[in-house]
């Protein structure tokens, strides 16, 4: 009997332990709602980021399109953008329903307005026909065309009754206007380049030559440069390239010769720079290319700003790229 006794008691000592313990557990889970973890008392580690990431989504250039000056109506998209150093220079409509030149300075943000006034009264009548600028000189080439010409007369000899060059000096603001009679009374040939050189000195072509011409559209000279087409060109930190069957090439001034012809760089929008290199468009994206050993640098893409790439551009010293369209649309590096 005494063997069982303490073998009874061992077992209710047990049990009693076994509730106490059981309790315990009940009394914690009290404490904590159930369904809720309970805080840790510990400081949240902060987010590691990996190297680059907080960069990854900041793209490379951004663009923004620029607010015209209130007197401009529309910009001529078919013209190619003019540029003397980091200025602008476009064929715009205003709202007083003429043209004008408008002169964009892209480091200062500043809008100069070139009317194409005369001052002997023929500005009723005459239109923006070529316009360059070169060395603080803006060349503009004024065509007056016939009234008595039909509407349904397509004849070009007839169209073009005279042309006038209006020559500005850009540090003066000197304003000298002739009338272009270098062909003695023949028949005037449709006028499809210009291109300035410099101050004194300006190609006038055809579509496949060019006569180089005075301020007082004078010609200079007897030889002929071959200009093709509407003369298309860039400046590359000043130097003059054109648009030729082998490329674009350099034009030496003093011979008026081709030079360095870059050959990869055929049928792409090709825009100048002041930061020595030409811009490449090439299936969607820009690059920049340096001319005196080809080597290309992709830039952005065109879908990546939201942007197209327009007739004519031009890079300026900042690295901002100006895009002109049926708009004038900016885009910058980041």
């Amino acid at each position: 009997m005494t063997a069982l006794k303490r073998i009874t008691a061992f077992v209710l000592s047990l049990c009693l332990l076994l509730a106490m313990t059981a309790c315990g557990a009940n009394d914690k889970a009290a404490e904590t709602p159930s369904g809720v973890a309970p805080e840790s008392t510990q400081s949240p580690s902060p987010p590691v980021n990996e190297p680059g990431a907080a960069d990854e989504n900041v793209p490379d250039y951004i663009g923004t399109e620029l607010v015209l000056p209130d007197w401009i109506s529309e910009l001529d998209c078919f013209d190619s953008i003019e540029t003397l150093g980091d200025t602008l220079f476009m064929n715009v409509s205003t709202v007083d329903g003429t043209q004008a030149i408008a002169g964009y300075d892209t480091l200062s943000g500043t809008w100069q307005r070139y009317d194409p006034d005369t001052g002997n009264g023929i500005a009723a009548s005459v239109s923006i026909h070529l316009f360059s600028a070169a060395d603080g000189a803006l060349w503009i080439f004024l065509r007056e065309t016939s009234p008595s010409l039909a509407e349904n007369d397509h004849d070009l000899s007839k169209l073009l009754e005279s042309y006038y060059l209006l020559y500005i000096d850009l540090d003066t603001g000197e304003r000298r206007v002739n009338h272009l009679d270098i062909w003695q009374g023949a028949k005037t040939p449709f006028l499809m380049s210009l291109i300035a050189l410099d101050k004194d000195r300006a190609l006038l072509g055809d579509g496949e030559s060019a006569l180089l011409i005075s301020p007082d559209a004078q010609r200079v000279g007897s030889g002929e440069t071959k200009v093709r087409g509407m003369g298309f060109h860039v400046r590359i930190n000043g130097v003059l390239y054109v648009d030729t069957a082998k490329g674009l090439s350099r034009l030496d001034m003093d011979t008026l010769q081709y030079v360095e012809p870059l050959e990869e760089l055929i049928d792409q929008f090709l825009y100048g720079s002041s930061l020595g290199r030409v811009l490449a468009d090439k299936d969607g994206i820009l690059y920049g290319v340096d001319p005196s050993t080809g080597e290309k640098t992709e830039l952005f893409s065109w879908a990546d700003i939201s942007a197209s790439p327009g007739q004519s551009g031009f890079e300026n010293a900042n690295g901002d790229i100006f895009i002109l369209s049926d708009r004038l649309f900016k885009v910058s590096p980041t």
